[in-house]
This record gives structure tokens, sequence and C-alpha cells, in this order.
């Protein structure tokens, strides 16, 4: 049973590397060989779905999801990743209650605090993403996503400095992402043109 377990280890090991290496095909089989020998354990089955939502099979991965979720109903990554699937079919309210569930069962689960606060931008629900946002950013002020999100949300209030301030945040983490240099000069030739209207 230590071979087995020694084995299992290994096996995880591998498949996660080919899986930041983006090598699908090979992490699929270490990730099925894994759950052979621990049929018992939530993580193989549930990084084969990952790699399903990663080759843009979601609705395979929302299956697999669900399944997952009926076997093992209080995991926070399942209902995360069950979440995303949902998202990405623009099933915004079933992901709502999901990422919700992922922060229930690990509340300070910052992928679900993101992804929710994403799908609220979406659902119009602002002054719930953003306090979600600013209390993300102030517990984790080097995830740059977060300040990209809030960004949006303190525009959609007409917020154009504070904006600015998240996007500045953002582009300190990411120099090299253009499309937000972009979007910061834009925003800036807005602010310009409405102090001019004043």
């Amino acid at each position: 049973d230590s071979e087995k377990i020694l084995n299992y280890e290994q096996l995880m090991l591998s498949g996660k590397e080919f899986y930041r290496d983006r090598r699908w095909n090979e992490a699929i089989k270490f990730f099925e060989d894994a759950s052979i020998l621990k049929p018992h354990l939530p993580e193989p089955a549930l990084y084969l779905s990952k790699l399903k939502l990663a080759q843009n099979e979601v609705k395979s991965a929302l299956i697999m999801l669900s399944k997952l979720q009926r076997r093992f109903p209080i995991d926070a990554e399942i209902s995360l990743y069950l979440g995303y699937a949902h998202e990405q079919l623009k099933h915004h309210h079933k992901a709502e209650k999901l990422y919700r569930r992922a922060l229930i069962l690990k509340p300070e689960h910052h992928k679900a605090l993101l992804r929710l606060s994403a799908v609220l931008i979406k659902l119009g629900k602002d002054i719930e993403a953003r306090s979600f946002l600013e209390s993300l950013t102030r517990k984790y002020p080097l995830y740059a996503v977060a300040w990209w999100n809030l960004g949006i949300v303190y525009l959609n209030f007409g917020e154009m400095e504070l904006a600015e301030s998240a996007w500045k945040e953002c582009l300190k983490l990411e120099p090299e992402n253009n499309q937000l240099r972009i979007r910061l000069e834009k925003l800036r030739e807005e602010m310009y043109y409405a102090s001019l209207s004043n």
C-alpha cells in the first residue's frame, strides 16, 4: 500500500508539471492513472475536469464536475470549477451560487472571491462586487486581476480617479500588459476631456 501511495504522489506530481506546461495529453495520462490508483480521492478527477476546461470542452467539464460534486459535496475546489464552467456557459446565476458555496466551505478562497466578483459585475451587482474586490485587494495586494476588476467596478460607478488608481496598481504588477496600458491611456484621455467640460 505504501508503494501505491508513492506511485500516486509521483503520478500527481508529473501530471501537475505537464498541466503547468500546457502539455495536456501527457497530463491526462498521469491523472487517469492516479485516479485508478486512488478512486476515492477527488484531486485526479478534478484535474481531468480542469483539463477539459483548458481545452475549451466546457460541457464535458460541466458533466464531470457535476458528478464529482455529488460524490464530494464539501470540496470547495470542485464548487469553484463547477461555477467556472457555468460562468463560461453564461449561466451567471448558477455560477454565483457555486462561488458563494465555495466561499462558505473556504471563506478565504481568493479565486472564488475573484470569480464571484466578476460574475456579480456581469449581473449588475456592482455594490457587492465592489465590496468583495476592495476586501480582496487589501488581503492580496499582488493579485493583478483583482485590481483590474476593481477598476471596472469603479468605472461603472463613474469614479474615474479610483479606476485610474486601481489600474495603475494592476500595471505595476503587470508592466508588460499593453492592453491595460492602452485602456489606462484611454481613461486618462476621458478624464482630461471631462475636466475641460466642467
